[in-house]
């Protein structure tokens, strides 16, 4: 106690002083921190939970994440058998009206380019002519679906009539289409929709143009219906006249460039959401290529291609074009399918996987010609969702597919119709089951 120096009142002072500020410094720091800390557990949380709780059944237990895997972004209830890989996504913006990345085309003001789908066009905006009633079958897939619709406006040009799709029809998101135009009641309960509406308005509103309420009911246009579909919504193949000029594919090819040209907003807003979850940038890369891989419940109808089948025609696409990366879009519903070709790919190839496949992945059904079931459980949710996820794949100029497949048949008719006539030579499509209808 001796030896201690006294400390003279000033130095005392100072020192308060001294730890005063410093008290004040660390406890702003600390806040700062608890912050920082408090708004990215919330964001994070948010965003990866906001697009997969929305259509999660209660009681399903937590969402998927996007989990990288080399350079494959694969989903991690798809890949459940390796628990030591890090969770991490390309998550949707939190933000109310956040910028969208912009589609190569504007899907609904696309000029036509073929003769066939403008005479199509044409003849649906003919208000003279009586209106011949088609509806859906309602069981079976969306491509199919588009494909019958396609037969049925090829049938209504032999008959000189106007197709109008009437009733309802189980591939309608609910929330986006019904409750604006005609009331829930309408789907859920497979209700007549009001005569100058159709079905197709929602996602393709100027396929089937409404007439004037005077001239599209007249009598004399309307004296006698003319059904396009019978019984359950069966059509047959009954425009021999067409067919003496035009192909089937050209046939179908000339109607999916015609039911594409003028898409609704809603489908265009959920292509370009999709594509800003899919690839990180928010872009397409300028060198994607689309691989279509079917599989699932088409193993019921088809042999399945083998995933080196699906390699392989990559690498022959990459043989023609000399390219330093590679960007794969992965188009397909079957978990199977993701992880073979995940396993099997070159590790310096980026592999993006659609949007469709995390988000449906939760309610996926696996028996035979589950999807409809699935879309009628989530009151057309996924007719919407696929959609937009076909336009996303539409993003590349390549393709893998499988023609037997309708979704493969459309995207490359679509190819055909939309990408090569606008830039003759500068796509590629390798077919590995070949088919038509």
């Amino acid at each position: 106690m001796a030896n201690r120096r006294r400390r003279f009142p000033f130095e005392e002072a100072s020192m308060r002083q001294r730890f005063i500020a410093f008290h004040r410094k660390s406890s702003l720091s600390l806040f700062l921190v608890v912050v920082v800390v408090q708004r990215l557990w919330i964001l994070g949380g948010f965003q990866a939970r906001k697009l997969t709780d929305l259509y999660r059944p209660q009681n399903q237990g937590p969402p998927s994440f996007w989990i990288p895997h080399g350079n494959t972004i694969i989903s991690q209830q798809a890949c459940t058998h390796n628990s030591s890989w890090t969770a991490s996504y390309v998550p949707e913006s939190s933000e109310k009206h956040q910028t969208l990345p912009k589609l190569r085309f504007d899907w609904t003001n696309l000029s036509l380019k073929t003769t066939l789908a403008k005479q199509m066009a044409a003849h649906q905006a003919n208000c003279s002519l009586p209106a011949g009633h088609f509806w859906y079958r309602n069981r079976f897939g969306l491509g199919s679906d588009l494909h019958v619709w396609s037969q049925a406006l090829c049938n209504a040009l032999e008959a000189n009539v106007r197709i109008h799709t009437i009733h309802s029809w189980l591939w309608w998101d609910v929330e986006s289409c019904s409750k604006a135009a005609h009331g829930s009641d309408a789907i859920a309960d497979g209700l007549p929709l009001p005569e100058n509406e159709h079905t197709m308005q929602c996602y393709f509103p100027k396929s089937e143009p409404n007439c004037t309420h005077e001239l599209a009911l007249s009598p004399n246009n309307h004296s006698q219906t003319y059904n396009l579909a019978r019984g359950r919504g069966r059509v047959g193949m009954d425009c021999p006249t067409l067919a003496e000029s035009y192909s089937i594919a050209e046939i179908r090819s000339s109607s999916m460039e015609f039911l594409f040209s003028g898409i609704s907003a809603k489908v265009q807003y959920e292509a370009q959401r999709q594509m800003k979850r899919v690839f990180p940038s928010g872009v397409a890369p300028n060198d994607l290529i689309t691989v279509h891989m079917r599989w699932g419940d088409k193993a019921n109808e088809m042999a399945l291609v083998p995933v080196q089948k699906y390699l392989d025609a990559v690498q022959h696409i990459l043989s023609n074009r000399g390219r330093k990366h590679v960007h794969i879009l992965l188009a397909t519903e079957d978990p199977k399918a993701l992880r073979a070709f995940q396993e099997a790919a070159p590790v310096d190839w980026n592999v993006y996987v659609d949007a469709y496949f995390h988000e449906m992945l939760p309610h996926r059904i696996e028996a035979y010609n589950g999807s409809p079931k699935m879309s009628r459980e989530l009151n057309g949710r996924p007719g919407l969702a696929a959609l937009g996820s076909l336009l996303v794949a539409m993003e590349a100029n390549d393709f893998v597919l499988t023609t037997a497949s309708n979704w493969s048949r459309i995207m490359n008719e679509l190819r055909i119709a939309v990408l090569e006539s606008r830039y003759p030579g500068s796509t590629q499509m390798v077919d590995l089951r070949s088919g038509e209808w």
